[in-house]
């Protein structure tokens, strides 16, 4: 209890150490209702997005260019993870993304759809975070591709 309190604070004052998530991609209305983690359309509009990226901005030395190669290689395939359930220890910039937009946007658990790559190991697994927009859309952030020092960037795309 002590620790939400701590991230929704830090959330409310801006401070440095709840981090915006990453990144998020823009698809349009999805005429087949919600969205799910296996979709197809999904997962190329992320690895378009993430290669467009990656082509602008070519890894800085050979580490991040390890760590790109291993995220790109693990974006094939994604499986649903429950937001209810979903705490810091699972991933701690999805769980303050998550809690952000619950208070700044008033979404509730029902909202989301948090999908999480097949990586192996927590190190290298991206998620995608899965919500509604207003108007019909569904924005899509990528989050943990970014690297740690660039990781209060926006970055998703739209479905």
């Amino acid at each position: 209890m002590r620790r939400l309190l701590c991230l929704v604070i830090c959330g409310l004052l801006g401070c440095g150490l709840c981090r915006e998530a990453g990144a998020a991609v823009y698809l349009g209305n999805f005429a087949g209702g919600r969205p799910t983690c296996d979709n197809r359309q999904i997962i190329a509009k992320v690895r378009e997005k993430i290669a467009a990226y990656m082509a602008e901005h070519p890894a800085s030395g050979v580490v991040e260019s390890r760590r790109q190669k291993l995220l790109l290689k693990n974006l094939h395939d994604f499986t649903a993870v429950s937001p209810v359930d979903f705490t810091s220890k699972d991933d701690l910039l999805t769980a303050n993304r998550l809690i952000m937009l619950k208070i700044n946007e008033g979404y509730t658990d029902t909202d989301f759809l948090v999908c999480k790559s097949s990586g192996d190991g927590k190190k290298y697994n991206i998620y995608l975070l899965i919500y509604p927009l207003d108007n019909g859309d569904y924005n899509i952030e990528i989050i943990n591709f970014l690297p740690p020092e660039k990781s209060g960037e926006q970055f998703s795309v739209i479905y």
